[in-house]
């Protein structure tokens, strides 16, 4: 008692410091990542400096004329972190969440729609290989050096797509010393686990190999009471090797592959919600009565569900990186060829009941080779310059079958469909590719007139070839989730027939092409009057090339094809430090105006069947301010602070999907013009206090607390008000015990204020005023071991 006592008295210490020593930023985005064996960086009175690739050179982050924020390696292991969903749930202004037919990366309030046909705005680039696809945001998360989160449009340094930002990932190399570390954590109430390890080995004198590798997995935090399981259920593996071979001070040859295996049982963590609905929308109706009468629970509930068995997500990933680096002296040449794949399959029950109503099975294979080169200047002269040349080839083959065994019982009562019974039930196989050609050249020039002034002006020329082809089909379906059978030749026109009269789809091939182009320009200025100031001010356009809905089934013309985005962005900030180097405070001011914004949803038809629709919105603005402030009141005492303030709307955007009340009403379409866009909250932050107590020579005890603040979102983008996610604040605390010798125990909880956070809201089929969610873990407490040699 006496212990947890003096621990409250510590902790309201740290607090009433906090208050009287002012506002500060996040701990992780200022310290620099620590040497291997070291519990914690130290940097003596100065907080460290991070060194950032934003603009594809060494630059220190206080210096680039970017809002951006940094994890380092150090803070992910810290916090027990996994992959790049869990590292942004604590991010002011970010949002990476799991989907249905794809994942969202948001970033000030824009992002990619539901759509697996879409790029993503927001841009994922690991150690220098963009990974545009949303499922492959996924993947392991381990052995990085820093994450960095850049804000706004990156589309003349890292890409064509990146027009809302960009997460830049660099892992690990190796080190010309024999070290290695490990990291082991067990978190009780899911019976989760994680293991981390890492080894560095010299080979010779120029060559050294670094292998690393994590597995986890658990039993969910979803208690399914049909299957008696709790979900999802999770066994994931990842290994990577590198090597680094530097045989002089001018060649540098690096060379990493990688492998995963992400396996998940019970699909993605959806619940049920509002059954029975609102009573505006009467009684229940559809899957939602179906699952009443079979006995469900009809309360809503966040962490338990009743649905089918058999639900699961696979994915599999290869990854592999090489980059030769030639140093000349004056400039440096550089090489990055990459090859990456994925395969991907989502097993999902639609209905959100134990009956076979409606199921999905989503399997999508994906594959992309890259080649850059660049050469880059050194900064010892008045001008810099930057220039390059890109090349990328990409095949995407998803799959959606839809299995419609709600349909059963009326095409059996129908005598015109009597050939159809032998073969129910019905499902919808939509199988498509899409080949895609990207060619990029791109420069950068920078000119500095006068001590401390510099301003910069960069280009990308982007072309972009993509061949579409697309064959819908009808078979018999399976709730085992195999392969439907197609249906025999004399009995598929009557099956054709049902589908597209029933607004389900129409059966046949489709093949369209499509070439965009697009000069990307951005201007910066800054300017530093002294070594603890900086002023910026910047300039971007960009833009996001078109393509093809694949997943619509109508085949109707106008709801296959959309075209390009773009955006123009301008940025004024200030960088500054205080207190000889013990504080800094950075603030940033943002508008970005997105013109043709790719948006999709699911709009009802005519006779009450659902599309999923693409269209290009007139077009959105995100404006707003964003403050970052650290402070090192002492050696063993660091603080830090961030802020968003978000406007986010829709500039036009007449024919928008309706909510479910509208379409009780008989709407088709909504005005959303002037409303917010899903997952753009007004108001988010991040509070961190980091404290060291030296107990001995030797130990420490490191108290580590976040607290984070995000105000209410709509979590559909017909921002229905029934898929709302209220305000919260959520608190994460590591408590750790670390010895100079290398290990460290700590103790680290997670969502302590136990809020039910939801990440993801759709309405349900068939029945108006129920919807599906997807929640966050709930509050855990892990434990982990770390030892460091």
């Amino acid at each position: 008692m006496a212990m947890k006592a003096e621990l409250r008295r510590r902790r309201r210490a740290i607090v009433w410091a906090m208050m009287a020593g002012g506002a500060v930023a996040p701990l992780h985005a200022q310290v620099a990542s620590p040497e291997r064996g070291a519990s914690r960086p130290d940097a003596g009175a100065e907080l460290g400096e991070i060194v950032v690739t934003a603009r594809k050179r060494a630059e220190t982050l206080q210096n680039v004329p970017i809002s951006a924020a940094v994890v380092t390696g150090a803070a992910i292991s810290n916090q027990g972190i996994s992959t790049i969903q869990d590292l942004t749930r604590t991010t002011p202004g970010v949002q990476l969440s799991q989907g249905t037919v794809a994942n969202r990366q948001i970033v000030r309030g824009i992002g990619s729609g539901d759509n697996p046909a879409f790029e993503q705005s927001v841009g994922t680039f690991i150690d220098d290989i963009y990974h545009g696809r949303s499922r492959s945001s996924e993947g392991a998360l381990f052995d990085v050096e820093r994450v960095e989160v850049l804000k706004g449009p990156q589309t003349t340094y890292f890409g064509a797509n990146a027009i809302a930002g960009a997460l830049n990932v660099v892992t690990r190399d190796p080190r010309d010393t024999f070290s290695g570390d490990i990291r082991a954590l067990y978190t009780p109430v899911f019976r989760g686990y994680q293991i981390e390890a890492g080894v560095d080995v010299p080979a010779t004198e120029t060559l050294s190999i670094r292998l690393a590798g994590q597995a986890n997995g658990g039993r969910g935090w979803i208690y399914d009471t049909a299957t008696g399981q709790h979900v999802p259920r999770t066994r994931n593996y990842a290994g990577r090797a590198t090597l680094l071979w530097k045989p002089s001070d001018v060649l540098t040859v690096r060379l990493k592959a990688q492998h995963g295996d992400s396996r998940q049982q019970g699909g993605l963590p959806i619940v049920r919600g509002e059954c029975p609905p609102s009573a505006v929308f009467g009684p229940p109706t559809g899957f939602c009565l179906a699952a009443i009468n079979a006995g469900a629970s009809p309360a809503s509930a966040d962490f338990e569900r009743a649905s089918s068995a058999g639900q699961r997500i696979r994915l599999k990933t290869d990854d592999f990186v090489g980059t030769v680096t030639i140093d000349a002296g004056r400039f440096t040449v550089t090489s990055v060829t990459g090859y990456n794949r994925y395969n991907y399959d989502l097993r999902s029950d639609l209905d959100t009941t134990p009956l076979p109503l409606l199921g999905l099975q989503n399997p999508e294979k994906y594959r992309q080779f890259s080649q850059e080169m660049r050469i880059t200047s050194d900064a010892s002269g008045p001008i810099e310059y930057l220039a390059g040349v890109y090349y990328q080839h990409s095949r995407l083959n998803p799959r959606q079958i839809l299995t419609y065994g709600f349909l059963t019982p009326a095409i059996t009562a129908n005598p015109g469909l009597a050939a159809l019974r032998p073969y129910l039930p019905l499902a919808i196989d939509n199988a498509y590719e899409e080949e895609a050609d990207t060619h990029s050249m791109f420069g950068a020039l920078t000119w500095k007139p006068a001590p401390g002034l510099q301003a910069t002006g960069a280009v990308r020329y982007s072309l972009v070839d993509k061949d579409f082809t697309r064959t819908i089909g009808l078979g018999t379906g399976s709730f085992a989730y195999a392969m439907p059978i197609a249906l025999p030749a004399n009995v598929a026109p009557v099956g054709a027939a049902f589908a597209a009269g029933g607004g389900l789809a129409v059966v046949g091939s489709t093949a369209l092409r499509r070439t965009d182009d697009h000069l990307s320009r951005s201007v910066s200025i800054q300017y530093e009057p002294s070594r603890d100031l900086m002023l910026y001010g910047r300039y971007d356009n960009g833009f996001k090339s078109g393509g093809f809905n694949g997943i619509d089934q109508t085949s109707t013309a106008a709801l296959l094809s959309f075209a390009p985005e773009k955006v123009n962005a301008f940025e004024a900030g200030a960088k500054t430090r205080w207190l000889d180097g013990r504080a800094t405070f950075n603030v940033a001011l943002f508008r970005s105006k997105f013109s043709d914004l790719q948006l999709s949803g699911i709009a009802p038809t005519s006779n009450g069947a659902f599309v999923n629709r693409v269209q290009n919105a007139g077009g959105a603005v995100s404006r707003g301010i964003e403050v970052e402030t650290s402070l090192r009141l002492l050696d063993s005492l660091r603080m830090s602070l961030s802020g968003a303030y978000l406007d986010a709307y829709y500039t036009r955007y007449a024919n928008a999907t309706p909510t479910a009340q509208q379409t009780l009403q008989g709407l088709r379409f909504q005005d959303l013009s002037g409303a917010r866009p899903p997952l753009a909250p007004k108001w988010s932050g991040n509070w961190t206090i980091d404290y060291q107590l030296p107990i001995t020579d030797g130990l420490k005890l490191r108290l580590t607390n976040t607290l984070f603040y995000k105000s209410g979102v709509f979590l559909n983008p017909n921002n229905d008000p029934f898929a709302y996610q209220r305000g919260y604040a959520r608190e994460d605390l590591t408590i750790a015990l670390a010895s100079d010798q290398g290990w460290e125990v700590a103790v680290i909880g997670k969502n302590l204020t136990d809020h039910t956070i939801r990440s993801f809201g759709a309405p349900v089929p068939t029945s108006l005023g129920s919807y599906v969610y997807i929640t966050e873990p709930p509050r855990n407490v892990s434990i982990q071991l770390k030892y460091a040699f």
